[in-house]
């Protein structure tokens, strides 16, 4: 599986430009894509009122999932300080909703991605690749302890981390690798384009049309 980078950005038009290249690439080499989330409904019903309080035709068909453990819980306690602002415990009810609510969309993502393992032509299962936030990957959490607990053993973790981040607070256990980009640019690049360019400025000729081949213009007089 591998991570993304936790996304600040408000526009949906900066989330659609970091995604759109996955649907590129899928779309080019012919590989599946199939969506893992739920709907997101869900888990604020269960952030607010637990898993429990929902009958099952509101839990859209989620199993139970596996149970956190104790390094899981010391881990989303943080978070659910940062995210709530709250000073609450573990024992709290809204912690407690908390976790629910992320191990019931942390599962959800699990059962998807078991459902796509299907056998293959030559008998052995497809080899299946989850984009997934990182948040729900670290040190083998979330999605790949929910992984094991419906019988999948075999997962690895691959994370990105910012081209500024301190390798010392790289700690084992982490991931079975990670990766990271130079900085972007400033200024955007403007990518090859493909396409074609009339100008019909010069008055000694009809026409002068051009070829732009991967960002370079060519002209052609005819």
């Amino acid at each position: 599986m591998v991570g993304t980078a936790r996304c600040l950005c408000r526009s949906e038009r900066l989330v659609a430009s970091v995604r759109l290249p996955l649907f590129e690439f899928a779309r080019i080499n012919r590989i599946p894509m199939v969506a893992l989330n739920v709907d997101a409904s869900l888990t604020r019903a269960i952030d607010e009122r637990g898993r429990e309080a929902l009958p099952d035709h509101q839990r859209q068909g989620v199993g139970r999932p596996a149970l956190a453990s104790e390094a899981y819980l010391d881990f989303l306690i943080t978070v659910y300080r940062q995210h709530a602002q709250l000073k609450g415990g573990r024992a709290d009810s809204g912690f407690q909703y908390f976790v629910e609510a992320q191990q019931n969309w942390e599962h959800a993502m699990a059962e998807a991605l078991v459902a796509q393992r299907v056998t293959g032509p030559q008998g052995q299962p497809p080899l299946v690749v989850g984009i997934i936030g990182s948040g729900h990957l670290r040190f083998g959490f979330g999605v790949p302890h929910q992984l094991r607990g419906l019988g999948v053993d075999r997962v690895t973790t691959l994370l990105p981390l910012s081209p500024g981040e301190d390798c010392r607070e790289i700690r084992p256990g982490l991931a079975d690798a990670v990766f990271t980009f130079p900085k972007e640019p400033a200024t955007p690049v403007a990518p090859p384009r493909l396409g074609s360019k009339h100008d019909r400025s010069r008055n000694d000729t009809p026409g002068r049309a051009g070829c732009l081949f991967r960002g370079r213009y060519r002209s052609r007089r005819h």
